[in-house]
């Protein structure tokens, strides 16, 4: 126990000296993980009146946006940094957040809560502690988790870590005798910048170094020494950790993922011999990561008491909603025939279909974006569309076999789901508004968190924007405030070309720049009102 304390201090000065900037992790928000639970044919609690426990919750930017967003649940976030933990409460204060409570405690010595909980997130801190610590965080996982509750935890995986590791081992080498933070990630960028240098083109295993090492060089110093330079750190096979969770009473649910990504799957004919190899999910995905050569993952874990099926069932999809950032490849949509219709995605996907009720709920879809629809809404409006251009109404059949195709949409990433309703608007209002932490964040970061939990980095009109928009400004006044912040020297007016000097030219400008401004944070999901 007395290393341990050692550890524990030596981490919390590690934080302290050098603050982890961390952001919220979509995967992690409570509606996602009672999305993913009830794919899987759990009753978990209802994010916007659950209890959410954050392990290592760092300086909340993970759960302050969650309390904001979800009044009536409430909010623990744990950390062993004390600079951190007053940062949180300076914010969650200013904000003035009822629902959420930051305490300063390590790990070993939490305490349990009466009320068990909902959802428990650990973004990197598995990886990150001793043995003793993990030992605690699982067991924290087992006993204060509700019987249909999920746990999100992330870890640094092997293989994909292997040469991490040797970076590492390398740096802190190079490092030893420097005595700051700031003195070893100057010597561990030097080295860095010597191994560049060292590499030969012409030789494949160099090339793979090369691969690995360039953005290793590009991290900004926080990540640079929290996740290759901290004093732990501890990377585990996935079938190690499910043998953790396994004696801590734990099962897998799966990854933090609703659809299956490149990574998750093989080309199908490896993944015939994968299946003749073994039965087994659990070395499946074990070599599924050898062959990926994975570094990280995010798994979800629930109690060894729950009943998880194998398999998604349309069955599952009853009261969820649907959106899907899509649109027709070539306008408009033929839904008078059964001839494939082509929709790209935001992200560069492309899916095609000959289903006309599957076209028009696609067609549907991306027509609300970035708003959400609930699935029997889909369904009706689907039909309805169908129907207008002289098609019979669609029998049971026909339903059934939209429901496959929307969670083969969902399975593919083509279509997103959530249980609860879309906590901002698609729709630019006169005047708009958005989060009180979102005006904060705009004012003092880059990056500031959308309502769908994504973070989002902007520019500086855009954020500047965002500091205005408390729902008194028009937007008339908006370009009023942002002249102003011209004239204050916080905004840099240019236009390709040609020079921006008069105080005509720079409002004109602003005119202008406003209404694309509103489109772009209505799409990013940030607009309330």
């Amino acid at each position: 126990m007395a290393a341990q304390t050692v550890s524990s201090q030596l981490i919390a000065q590690s934080y302290d000296a050098v603050p982890y900037p961390g952001l919220a992790v979509t995967r992690s928000q409570p509606d996602f993980l009672e999305t993913v639970a009830r794919l899987r044919g759990l009753t978990p609690a209802p994010a916007a009146r659950a209890r959410v426990l954050e392990l290592g919750c760092a300086a909340g930017q993970n759960l302050l946006p969650l309390a904001e967003r979800y009044p009536e649940a409430t909010f623990v976030g744990v950390d062993v940094s004390p600079r951190q933990i007053q940062e949180a409460r300076t914010i969650a204060s200013e904000l003035s957040l009822k629902n959420v409570e930051f305490q300063l405690q390590d790990l070993v010595d939490f305490t349990p809560s009466e009320n068990k909980f909902d959802y428990i997130l650990a973004q990197g801190v598995y990886s990150w502690v001793e043995q003793p610590v993990r030992e605690r965080l699982l067991a924290i996982c087992r006993d204060q988790l509700a019987p249909q509750g999920v746990a999100f935890i992330s870890y640094k995986t092997y293989p994909g870590w292997r040469l991490h590791d040797v970076f590492r081992h390398m740096m802190k080498y190079d490092a030893r005798v420097a005595v700051t933070p700031a003195e070893q990630m100057q010597k561990s960028r030097q080295l860095l910048e010597l191994l560049k240098q060292c590499f030969d083109e012409k030789r494949a295993l160099d090339n793979l170094i090369q691969e690995e090492l360039a953005p290793l060089a590009q991290l900004p110093d926080a990540y640079l020494w929290h996740d290759h330079l901290a004093p732990a750190s501890h990377p585990v096979l996935f079938k190690d950790f499910m043998a953790h969770a396994a004696r801590h009473q734990l099962q897998l649910l799966g990854e933090a993922t609703l659809g299956v990504r490149p990574i998750d799957m093989l080309d199908p004919e490896t993944e015939q011999h994968l299946a003749a190899l073994t039965s087994d999910p659990i070395q499946q995905e074990q070599f599924r990561d050898i062959i990926r050569n994975r570094a990280i993952r995010q798994t979800l874990l629930v109690p060894q008491t729950a009943q998880v099926s194998a398999t998604m069932e349309t069955a599952f999809l009853a009261g969820m909603r649907f959106s899907a950032a899509v649109k027709p490849e070539n306008p408009p949509v033929d839904l008078r025939s059964d001839g494939v219709s082509h929709f790209t995605t935001l992200a560069g996907g492309r899916i095609s279909t000959p289903v006309v009720l599957a076209k028009a709920a696609l067609q549907h879809l991306g027509e609300l974006w970035p708003a959400s629809v609930a699935i029997d809404d889909l369904v009706g409006e689907a039909t309805s569309r169908v129907q207008a251009v002289g098609a019979p109404p669609p029998g049971p059949a026909e339903i059934q076999r939209l429901q496959d195709n929307l969670l083969q949409c969902l399975v593919g990433g083509v279509v997103q789901a959530s249980c609860g309703p879309d906590a901002y608007v698609a729709k630019i209002s006169e005047k708009p508004s958005v989060s009180p932490l979102a005006r904060l964040q705009g004012g003092r970061s880059e990056i500031v968190t959308s309502r769908r939990h994504h973070a989002v980095r902007f520019d500086a009109l855009d954020r500047m924007v965002i500091t205005l928009l408390d729902g008194t400004h028009n937007s008339a006044a908006l370009v009023d405030g942002l002249v102003a912040a011209s004239q204050r020297g916080q905004l840099i007016v240019s236009a390709p070309g040609q020079q921006v000097a008069t105080p005509e030219q720079i409002r004109q400008a602003f005119v202008e720049a406003v209404p694309a401004a509103l489109e772009r944070l209505k799409t990013h999901a940030m607009l309330i009102a």
